[in-house]
């Protein structure tokens, strides 16, 4: 199934010695919009796009590097395509090692050559873990994300005012509508129904739903529609049966919209 807008990360605790998640990412089109507890650092490995954060957007290029903040609204989109690493570090392990991430703020995004190869030092470790699990693996890994976080802390923290972001009204709104989405998302979508679950009324979720997502609610709807839909076929699912499965009532409307939203054909996924 596709992942929830929140993200729990409680995968991340299952190996007490490896809290953290590393992954890349290639030729991304559309991200879905999601939000954690946990800090994320994302490396822009090739191509451009932008970035949807919070209330802000902003253009994304090679070697930028962003931090996404404890519970911000965040999501990747491109139409050309955006390549980019990430790791996604446990808050249990900031805080046994005395640097907390949810209480702070940071720079959400620059260029440092540094820390561009700490990051990919820590992947490479990572992957190294995985492959052999010994203990001294996971001591050089938690030694290597230790350290990035240090540099993080000692260079991009900042005086923003955490409490703020975190207990914006419209923030809660989008993000109950978000959860809304990701369990309907196969459903006839009702923008009033959703509206009443917030409290609000549907002209100003939808004002505020584009505000922080970038999208209205019946596009990002489609997007993750696609989403699911890539997992299906990928796992065996005709173009057809994913496009009933993922809510689409007509496979040539799930053909054109899927090419728009992801760059590529939906057989595509059945080449790979």
């Amino acid at each position: 199934m596709i992942a929830q807008t929140y993200e729990h990360h409680l995968e991340l605790r299952e190996d007490k010695f490896c809290p953290f998640k590393f992954k890349s990412c290639d030729d991304v089109y559309n991200s879905v919009c999601n939000w954690h507890n946990n800090i994320e650092l994302l490396l822009v490995t090739g191509g451009s796009g932008r970035i949807q954060y919070g209330t802000d957007d902003f253009p994304i290029e090679e070697h930028d590097i962003i931090i996404v903040n404890s519970d911000s609204l965040h999501r990747v989109y491109s139409d050309s395509g955006v390549s980019f690493t990430y790791v996604i570090i446990d808050e249990s392990f900031c805080l046994e090692n005395g640097v907390g991430t949810k209480s702070r703020s940071f720079e959400r995004c620059f260029k440092n050559d540094k820390v561009e190869t700490m990051l990919l030092a820590s992947h490479a470790l990572f992957d190294g873990y995985k492959r052999e699990s010994t203990p001294i693996n996971a001591a050089r890994l938690r030694m290597s994300v230790l350290a990035l976080l240090i540099e993080l802390c000692d260079r991009y923290a900042t005086a923003a005012d955490v409490s703020a972001r975190l207990h914006s009204a419209s923030e809660k709104y989008v993000k109950v509508a978000l959860e809304y989405l990701a369990e309907n998302y196969a459903d006839p979508i009702s923008l009033e129904e959703i509206a009443a679950r917030c409290g609000v009324t549907k002209y100003h979720l939808a004002r505020v739903f584009k505000v922080y997502t970038g999208d209205t609610i019946f596009r990002y709807v489609n997007i993750l529609r696609c989403k699911r839909a890539e997992a299906c076929i990928s796992s065996g699912m005709t173009v057809t049966e994913a496009a009933r499965e993922c809510g689409f009532e007509s496979p040539s409307y799930f053909s054109r919209t899927y090419k728009r939203l992801m760059g590529k054909v939906p057989s595509a996924e059945k080449e790979k």
